[in-house]
Formats: structure tokens, C-alpha cells, sequence
């Protein structure tokens, strides 16, 4: 969909749009900007899913809602195709990750408590059944326990890199993987029970504004787990972001708030062996990223890897001091 029909179908539905502006969404989604306080989110597929998870956060503050919804037939496309659209309000501010070092020490510690009053929230949303997966529930609906979804999660997981042409060093750490998250598969049977998650809950998907926490977008990988599972990808940005080197110790502006935000969640709700846990999650996201990219970029998925495995995910977490203790408090 172009411009010029963005605002055709606003026009249609009332909606007197002044500047909109086009980018790409995730999951071949397009996403039309309009006067920063719209988002008409445009689609193949009709947004029956979305409209559903939208629909499950519509009571939290800080969170898009679904304004209308409904279908579009594409002059610009061949045949006319048939597009799908939402319109949604616009969460107001910038993400966090463009604002990391605008952000002062007490703002980064503003922000950290409150995205973790809003995960608290959020996870008081409650389930009934696991989803199993990142980004995607690859097992939806899991009927077992946590464990045993994650440990059927590293069965498809092994099976599908195993039908991938990897080099030797990949076999060799896949394997390494599998047999680490077979051995330490015992840390995931502490149970908090199904809730609501995110699932994608990272520094560009959370808000700030004037430097306080305002909200968090893209809710499509949103799922029900287990609530220490939303921090993976938190951690995994403030560890690895695409591009960079790891780098020791909590020096840096997001390892600082990610520092605060864990503290904060691990005294809501201690979690045992959290440092496993982690681990485990950390490694099951770089072997799924190896499949989805069918075997690509090892250059940055191997060494990560690695690292897992070595325990960097460990170091950084006792650096920050963040762990809950054998009784459940801190360190």
C-alpha cells in the first residue's frame, strides 16, 4: 500500500490524517505513521491474531489500542489484492534504545522500576497453558510443564539444525547446546505459573518519555510462559546487540538499566537458578536464530554461543549483583 491510499482509507473512515509517513514493520507487516499519534499497521493476512492480543492488554496503561480494523482492496497491487488493516493510537515518546545516553543515572533508574510495575502488571494477566518459543510459539499450547516444553523446544530445535548444512564448528557447538540444556534441565521446574508476556521485550519496543517509562509497542510476538522467559531478550540486547562485542562489566548505559530492571523483577518475584534459567533461554534464542537464518550469519551466532556456554551470561549477572539468593533474597 502506498501513501496516497493510506489516506484514502483514513479518509474513509473519518479519519483526517495530515502527515503520514511509511516504514516497514516486523513480520512483512506495513506501518503508516499518522501525525504521530496514529498507526494504520497494513497486512496480507487478516489480524484476527493481532486484533485478539491487542485486545488482551486493552485494561494496562501504556499499551496501543485498537482503534478499527478492517479490509482494503489494493489498487496497486496486481489483481487488486485484498490488504488487511488496523488502526492503532500511538504510544507517545521515543524508544528507549535512541535515548540511552540522553538518560541521566536517576532517569535509567526511573525507567528501570517502571517497566518492571508494568511487567508486573502484565504478568498478572494469567493463562492456562504454556507457549513454548521465541519471538513465535513453535509449540503453542503446550498440555506439560515448563520443562518439558523446553526440553521439546531443544528436540525441534536440534532436529532442525540438524537439516541444516552446518560447518563442523557448528555441529560441535549445536551439540554442546543441547547437551548443556539437557544437563541443567532441571533449573526450569520452579513454576510461577502461565501469564502473559510480552515476548519481545527489548529497549526499541519500550517508550520513554521526558525521561520516565512510557509504554511498550509491537505486541505480536506476545505469549503465555513463564515470567523470568520476558527477560531474555532484555538481557540478550544489553549483552550482545547486533554489531557490537560483548563487553565486561556493567559500564555501559543499558547494562545499567538492564542491572535495575532485574533487581527490581527478581524482588517482585524471586526466581531459583535464575542464572541457568537465563542461560538456558540465551541459548535456545541463538539456536532458533541459526535456524531461522537456515545456517547463516555464524559469524555472530557461534562466538555468542560460546560465550553462553563459558557462563558470560553468569559473570554479567553477578557483576550487577541481581541474583536471588538460595533463600530467596538478594545478593
Amino acid at each position: 500500500m502506498e501513501i496516497t491510499e493510506a489516506r484514502a482509507l483514513l479518509d474513509s473512515r473519518g479519519v483526517k490524517g495530515g502527515e503520514i509517513t511509511k516504514t516497514t514493520g516486523s513480520f512483512g507487516k506495513e506501518i503508516f505513521l499518522v501525525d504521530d499519534s496514529l498507526v494504520l499497521r497494513v497486512s496480507a493476512a487478516p489480524p484476527d491474531g493481532e486484533l485478539a492480543k491487542f485486545d488482551r492488554v486493552r485494561d494496562l496503561p501504556g499499551v496501543p489500542r485498537a482503534l478499527d480494523s478492517g479490509s482494503w482492496k489494493s489498487g496497486t497491487r496486481a489483481g487488486a489484492a485484498t490488504l488487511y488493516w488496523v488502526l492503532v493510537s500511538l504510544v507517545p515518546g521515543e524508544e528507549l534504545f535512541d535515548t540511552l545516553d540522553a538518560l541521566d543515572r536517576d532517569a535509567r533508574e526511573r525507567v528501570a522500576l517502571g517497566m518492571s510495575g508494568f511487567l508486573d502488571r502484565l504478568h498478572g494477566i494469567r493463562g492456562e497453558t504454556y507457549d513454548i518459543g521465541h519471538y513465535v510459539p513453535v509449540i503453542g499450547s503446550f498440555p506439560g510443564s515448563w520443562k518439558a516444553g523446553h526440553l521439546a523446544y531443544r528436540d525441534w530445535l536440534l532436529k532442525e539444525l540438524g537439516g541444516l548444512s552446518l560447518d563442523a564448528p557448528g555441529r560441535g557447538i549445536v551439540a554442546r547446546c543441547g547437551d548443556w540444556i539437557d544437563a541443567h534441565a532441571d533449573c526450569l521446574e520452579y513454576e510461577g505459573g502461565p501469564c502473559l508476556l510480552h515476548n519481545d521485550f527489548h529497549p526499541k519496543n519500550v517508550i520513554v518519555r521526558e525521561g520516565a517509562f512510557s509504554g511498550v509497542i509491537d505486541w505480536e510476538c506476545s505469549q503465555w510462559g513463564e515470567r523470568d522467559f520476558e527477560l531474555v531478550h532484555f538481557v540478550h540486547w544489553a549483552l550482545a546487540p547486533v554489531g557490537t562485542e560483548m563487553k565486561a562489566g556493567p559500564e555501559l548505559p543499558l547494562h545499567r538499566i538492564a542491572a535495575a530492571l532485574l533487581a527490581a523483577q527478581f524482588r517482585s518475584s524471586p526466581v531459583p537458578r535464575a542464572a541457568e534459567r537465563l542461560r538456558t533461554y540465551l541459548l535456545e534464542h541463538d539456536l532458533f536464530q541459526i535456524v531461522l537464518s537456515k545456517g547463516a550469519r555464524k559469524d555472530i551466532y557461534y562466538p555468542r554461543l560460546a560465550r553462553w556456554l563459558d557462563g558470560e551470561s553468569d559473570r554479567f549477572l553477578a557483576d550487577w549483583g541481581v541474583l536471588p539468593d538460595s533463600n530467596g533474597g538478594m545478593q
